[in-house]
């Protein structure tokens, strides 16, 4: 689990946790982007090829330029609908 730079000023998490340039750099086969907006600060911390799954509220985010796969919807909305089918397909 990581953040972007406004949940850390927020002090939701750790700065630890922060990808991007001013933070971790990740290197994930699958990217769960969930309300992140995709800026190139956020992004130039993410390597590699990764999967990336992304769920914004606003259809322009920059995210949706670099994901595989893009869901324009509120994350908190769309998250317990996700776990639901995850465990129906257990």
């Amino acid at each position: 689990v990581a953040c972007s730079r406004p949940v850390v000023d927020a002090k939701w998490m750790e700065k630890s946790r922060q990808v991007g340039t001013s933070g971790q750099t990740v290197k994930p086969k699958v990217y769960l982007a969930m309300g992140i907006s995709g800026s190139f600060q956020h992004m130039g911390g993410v390597k590699g090829n990764p999967f990336i799954v992304a769920v914004n509220n606003n259809p322009k985010a920059p995210i949706f330029q670099v994901a595989d796969v893009g869901v324009v919807e509120d994350m908190l909305e769309f998250i317990p609908e996700l776990k639901d089918k995850v465990e129906e397909l257990k």
